[in-house]
């Protein structure tokens, strides 16, 4: 349901100019121009009676929420088709249907041409088009969206005091903050709520990630935007989204939602969307680290744990240092800085504001406890993102990569293999573990499609406890190595050997602050080990330490 107490009723003439509106009487009238005129008087008056008709002040799209008076406005939910709820809806009081096509109710209706686009606008309309009263930036684009919605909601937090921000980890309106798994923003009518939450908190700008979700189902309908920032273009081997086209034609109906003096900010390093922006028509504004571009950056400094980089702005020039790693982490800061440039801030401002932001949970998280190698927590669930989660260590690394990686995700076979292949180019050795449930039968097709990857199937070592590996992987390092723990983010899990609900961070640290043995000891390879008999004659001492080996994948308690 939608309804917002401080606002009049909306009048659904005046807010779809190309709709169809049919009266209780069967009259049928077309908005646009006979509804302006009819408002300020040029109608019959005959005819006037029928203007209440069309006036709404409440809305539901489910007819279980229907209360008399209310508007029914006939949606797609999964697979059922709102249009077979109409004549309930009216029973249960509706006093007027709005649908894509003529339906046999006996109150007034509105037929729209595509109704996610008018539900949208309608639910915008009810609480009084609050992104007509927020700077609000809109971030999409295949990857990095979350982490470049967290930087910028930094930057404007700093600079604003206050800030709203949808994204993949939370959602907040300056007051309240809520888990994306505990409610999801991510519905016309939630976003709406949202958005109208945050102008009742005074607060002056909003950034939403709008996901890939969102985009298709044009979830976003109704909202206008002061800037949209793109962070990539493409599609990725062995995902579920649309083709480039599609993904094209819905950030396209994106565009048409800008504000009068709205711009688009494009990542130019990213070649397929930078030829996209530049066929098009649009106020843009680009940035880049390599490509020649409107605002630019370059890192001059890499540590294990920070970056520096130098950012050029029109005629400034001003360093931003970050505990964000990795080439793929300086254009997301990049575009949190041009982002505020844009909107006409002050650089030192902006790179303030940026710099305040010090980790992203499950995104490339480091784990310190005085070691002498690196460790890093990623949620790397795909392919492209564990490539560039293994590019981004390696950048700040002198020694090998070592990697544990969970294989729990439900990706299909094709991403999996793509992920098998990542791992053994970027990896000097790879654990995988499985922390989630599941017959032995799907977990052992999921292992083996990421070893459909390998060249070498022999290369990575099966250890399903995952805090067991993590203890195993600390031990292998050396320093001037590099660790990322891959696959499950800042979720928590448990093992066998640790009951307890934990998480990668906790793991991690907790085997750091033990002391290391002074010898290591060999740990059994479950597939295809050229010395297997060697090594289970070492681990057959360790057993209190290690799981017992088994020649079975994931073999089932």
């Amino acid at each position: 349901m939608v309804a917002y107490q401080d606002v009049p009723a909306i009048d659904l003439r005046a807010l779809w100019s190309d709709a169809h509106f049919i009266s209780v009487k069967g009259n049928a009238q077309s908005s646009g121009k006979a509804a302006r005129s009819a408002s300020k008087g040029k109608q019959k008056k005959t005819h006037s009676v029928l203007l209440t008709d069309f006036l709404v002040n409440r809305a539901v799209e489910r007819v279980d929420q229907v209360k008399p008076g209310d508007a029914f406005v006939a949606i797609d939910i999964g697979e059922h088709d709102g249009h077979a709820d109409a004549i309930a809806a009216v029973a249960a009081g509706a006093s007027v249907v709005v649908c894509e096509r003529y339906l046999p109710v006996a109150v007034p209706q509105c037929i729209v041409e595509d109704y996610r686009q008018a539900w949208g606008a309608l639910c915008h309309a009810l609480v009084n088009q609050p992104t007509e009263n927020l700077i609000t930036i809109a971030i999409m684009g295949s990857h990095g969206k979350t982490t470049l919605n967290l930087l910028a909601s930094s930057m404007m937090k700093t600079i604003g005091k206050k800030v709203a921000y949808r994204n993949s980890i939370a959602t907040s309106d300056s007051a309240t903050q809520v888990a994306a798994k505990d409610g999801a923003v991510n519905t016309a009518k939630s976003l709406a709520k949202w958005l109208a939450g945050a102008v009742k908190q005074g607060v002056p700008s909003a950034v939403v990630e709008v996901d890939q979700e969102m985009l298709y189902q044009g979830q976003t309908a109704g909202m206008k935007y002061d800037l949209i920032l793109i962070t990539s273009l493409r599609t990725e081997v062995g995902s579920t989204g649309g083709t480039l086209e599609q993904l094209q034609q819905a950030m396209l109906r994106q565009f048409a939602q800008l504000k009068e003096h709205g711009v688009i900010l494009y990542n130019a390093d990213d070649a397929p969307l930078s030829r996209w922006m530049e066929s098009l028509a649009m106020p843009t504004m680009s940035y880049g680290l390599d490509a020649d571009a409107d605002i630019r950056a370059r890192v001059i400094e890499r540590e294990l744990t920070e970056q520096t980089m130098m950012i050029t702005a029109g005629r400034t020039v001003m360093p931003l240092r970050s505990t964000l790693i990795g080439s793929h982490n300086a254009r997301h800061l990049l575009g949190a800085v041009a982002a505020g440039y844009v909107c006409g801030l002050e650089l030192s401002e902006i790179v303030g504001g940026v710099e305040k932001l010090q980790r992203i949970p499950g995104r490339l998280q480091s784990v310190i406890a005085g070691q002498d190698f690196g460790v890093f927590v990623d949620q790397a669930d795909t392919a492209e993102r564990l490539a560039v989660s293994l590019h981004a260590v390696r950048q700040h690394s002198t020694g090998r990569v070592l990697c544990v990686m969970d294989v729990s995700q439900p990706n299909s076979h094709a991403m999996l293999a793509a992920m098998g292949k990542v791992l053994e180019r970027g990896t000097s050795e790879v654990c995988l573990t499985h922390i989630e449930g599941g017959t032995f039968k799907s977990v052992q097709n999921r292992a083996f499609a990421l070893l459909d990857g390998f060249e070498n199937p022999a290369l990575p070592h099966i250890l399903p406890d995952r805090d067991r590996a993590i203890e195993w992987i600390m031990q292998r390092a050396k320093p001037g190595d590099v660790i990322l723990l891959a696959g499950c983010g800042d979720s928590t899990w448990t093992s066998k050997s640790r009951p307890e609900s934990t998480n990668d961070i906790q793991a991690a640290g907790h085997w750091l602050r033990q002391p290391k043995p002074a010898q290591e000891t060999s740990l059994a390879k479950v597939v295809g080990s050229s010395t297997y008999s060697e090594d289970i004659g070492s681990a057959a001492s360790n057993v209190a330490r290690h799981d017992k080996p088994s020649l079975k994948l994931f073999r089932p308690e």
